[in-house]
């Protein structure tokens, strides 16, 4: 007989893994008419792409490698999203690509069914484009 090994180490009830490299996760630009907001260092920014392993946004003078505690909302969220982020770079174009610090499991799941229900959103969309 063969069977497969258990894992040392459980994942838990976890929906999905973080992938081991930010750009390992699919991202997706919210609804214009349901933005993703971000609260950071006292401004409402929205967002350009979200993933579950972080954002990008358009650059306010904010730091590179400073860690920020945020407060993410997602659209038809029962509640807002504490969590850490650090840019990692500022692009030519003025954008701030930033990864998440410390997300729970919970709301790395809650930011996966966002970019889920996003991916299908835009899927129904370009069906309907040439239908």
């Amino acid at each position: 007989m063969f069977w497969k090994k258990k894992s040392e180490k459980p994942e838990g009830n976890r929906l999905f893994k973080v992938p081991e490299q930010s750009r390992g996760a699919f991202r997706v630009a919210p609804d214009p008419a349901e933005p993703v907001i971000l609260k950071l260092a006292g401004a409402d920014i929205h967002i350009l792409d979200i993933s579950s392993g972080g954002l990008s946004f358009k650059n306010a003078h904010y730091k590179i490698d400073t860690p920020y505690d945020v407060t993410l909302i997602l659209p038809n969220s029962p509640a807002p999203i504490k969590t850490k982020l650090k840019i990692i770079r500022v692009t030519e174009a003025q954008i701030c690509p930033a990864v998440f610090i410390d997300l729970s499991p919970e709301h790395e799941d809650e930011i996966h069914h966002y970019v889920l229900l996003r991916q299908k959103e835009e899927l129904k969309s370009r069906k309907n484009m040439y239908t």
